[in-house]
């Protein structure tokens, strides 16, 4: 599992935006077996969905769960190989992560803000974005620097989202329905725009 998620590096306090924004903690348990995450620490995935309010500056969560790296696991087995093979493309073609990743280790002090306000695939601002999302790794209340975190835009999900085959489209839509009972609004704007899983 640590493979898939390497949980060595450093080590800096989880963000605001990173923490559960009704309690304003690390999030306690996973969404999908309620594991407890804190006690002892246990290393877990967040990702959130947030749409930003440009005229006032604000940033509204849409959604926000976190998981233990086990359901994470099972979660990104249900995406095809086809899917995982054009994301797999379409990520290398415009993610340099040897660079990401010296970056965050030869730095004493790396800078988490940036890679929490710029899109890890096109580069651009969340500011200029309408949407974007977030996926962190984190471990107690720690917040577990190398791949992640990082911020997809809605520019960036839109064209990922085309890759997507209907088979883990609909693993996707069935997660949704069978762990958050998501209203058909909110159906509709995870079907288009899913959740990033990797």
């Amino acid at each position: 599992m640590n493979e898939m998620w390497p949980l060595d590096g450093h080590r800096v306090e989880i963000p605001e935006l990173v923490k559960d924004e009704e309690t304003g903690k690390p999030f306690a348990h996973c969404r999908i077996c309620e594991l407890d995450l804190q006690s002892p620490p246990k290393p877990y995935m967040v990702e959130k969905v947030i749409r930003r309010n440009k005229e006032l500056g604000l940033n509204e969560v849409l959604f926000g769960y976190a998981i233990c790296l086990d359901c994470a696991g099972d979660m990104r087995s249900q995406i095809s190989k086809e899917s995982m093979l054009a994301i797999q493309q379409f990520i290398s073609q415009r993610v340099d992560f040897q660079a990401r990743i010296m970056e965050v280790f030869e730095q004493d002090f790396p800078d988490v803000d940036r890679h929490l306000s710029t899109c890890m695939i096109t580069g651009n601002s969340i500011k200029e974005e309408g949407e974007y999302q977030i996926a962190a790794l984190c471990e107690g209340d720690s917040l577990v620097l190398g791949l992640w975190p990082y911020v997809v835009s809605s520019t960036a999900i839109a064209e990922l989202s085309g890759l997507l085959s209907n088979e883990t489209l609909g693993h996707m839509d069935d997660f949704y329905g069978q762990n958050f009972g998501l209203p058909p609004e909110w159906a509709d704007l995870f079907k288009e725009k899913p959740v990033f899983w990797l």
